[in-house]
């Protein structure tokens, strides 16, 4: 009899090949990339956003019996960085800095490790494996071969992957995620783009003043750091007629270039 309730402790590590036990359960990933292929930056921080979550279930001996059930919603961040420049169609990315909690009925269960993205632009395929401790339990998730790919939204990922418990149990993850959103030119942070902003990104340079909670969203300039050239874009445009900051400005969205800087917080943006 399989065990059906929330789990704080998810489980042993997996055994055998996912392909030959999961083929009913899957249907893949759906990677929607945009802007994030060509390669994303190092520092691009992936935020969890709704949907979401762990599921259980077993795998029984035919397609009615392959049951799943959601053990809780997850939330968190992690990292992408291109692994080498691609040399044709493939890009093959670490996934790094996992920092994920469940939310259960028995309480949060912290989940954190590493892994691997490799997504074939040309066949329309990827492949995803994260080495996991879930609630110190490590567990090795994978996607199917041959995962389907799709190109579209900017800056959102989405993929599932599965471990196996034992035979006829395992647990997975259905991850959605997109690049972080904010509004170019906010420094400070406030939801408001005016003289604060360039007073902010002075006292950070020159006065000792606090780091922003986005780097991208005090780049003014987007040309991937943050310097005086930044103030100087955000004074021009506020009282000579400079032009605005690029996008996303004024409204909110990804950061459209790659880069070394990353946006860790912006409280603005839905």
């Amino acid at each position: 009899m399989i065990d059906s309730s929330p789990r704080a402790s998810l489980g042993a590590f997996p055994v055998g090949s996912l392909s030959d036990r999961l083929p009913v359960l899957v249907v893949g990933i759906s990677l929607i990339l945009g802007i994030v292929l060509p390669p994303v930056s190092a520092q691009d921080h992936f935020s969890l956003q709704p949907g979401s979550v762990l599921v259980t279930g077993c795998i029984g001996p035919s397609p009615c019996d392959c049951l799943g059930w959601p053990v809780g919603p997850v939330t968190g961040t992690y990292r992408l960085q291109l692994l080498v420049p691609p040399l044709g169609p493939v890009f093959d990315y670490l996934v790094l800095d996992v920092d994920w909690v469940i939310d259960t009925a028995g309480g949060p269960v912290a989940v954190a490790g590493a892994g691997t993205l490799s997504v074939d632009v040309a066949a329309g395929t990827q492949q995803v494996m994260l080495d996991l401790l879930v609630g110190g339990v490590a567990q090795v998730f994978e996607s199917l071969p041959g995962a389907s790919l799709a190109l579209g939204y900017p800056g959102h990922l989405e993929f599932d992957v599965f471990a196996m418990v034992d035979s006829c149990t395992y647990d997975g993850f259905t991850i959605v995620s997109s690049l972080p959103l904010f509004s170019r030119g906010d420094c400070n942070g406030d939801g408001q783009f005016n003289i604060a902003d360039p007073i902010f990104v002075l006292g950070y340079l020159f006065s000792n003043g606090p780091a922003p909670g986005c780097e991208d969203a005090c780049d003014a300039n987007d040309d991937g750091q943050i310097n005086i050239a930044d103030a100087i874009r955000k004074l021009a445009a506020l009282f000579s007629g400079g032009a605005p900051p690029p996008a996303p400005f004024p409204g909110c969205g990804p950061d459209p270039t790659p880069d070394a800087i990353s946006c860790g917080a912006y409280p603005n943006c839905p």
